[in-house]
């Protein structure tokens, strides 16, 4: 049975953005944002609320953020969620973004139209 998102977060993702320095270097600001909720949902009939959005991963550094990693479980297509990224991007203006299901990753850049597949994270001054 293939890893779920959890699963595929746990063991591919997180410590691909370990090996990339995401986290190491509080002093300089590096930060991980996982499950980074960004809106409060939007207001339905009735007085409810619709779902709550939220980026699986906001990579900051120097108190700016860079980069939005969309994660899908390991038994899908890394560019799944790639669209729905680049919606997320969009609304908190950040050019950077990230789709994989943790074996493939694909790196998309807003501001160029371009994107491609990526064998790591770029570290929080490459990014930056």
């Amino acid at each position: 049975m293939p890893p779920n998102e959890a699963d595929t977060r746990a063991q591919y993702i997180d410590p691909m953005l370990n090996n990339s320095k995401w986290g190491h270097n509080l002093t300089e600001g590096s930060l991980v944002l996982r499950e980074y909720y960004f809106t409060d949902g939007r207001m339905l009939s009735g007085g409810q609320r619709g779902k709550r959005k939220f980026a699986d991963y906001i990579l900051s550094y120097k108190n700016q953020k860079l980069a939005i990693v969309e994660a899908k479980s390991a038994d899908r297509e890394p560019t799944d969620g790639l669209e729905q990224v680049k919606d997320y991007a969009r609304l908190l203006k950040i050019r950077i973004v990230f789709a994989t299901n943790g074996r493939q990753t694909y790196c998309f850049d807003m501001e160029t139209g371009r994107g491609d597949y990526v064998e790591q994270y770029p570290n929080p001054d490459e990014l930056y």
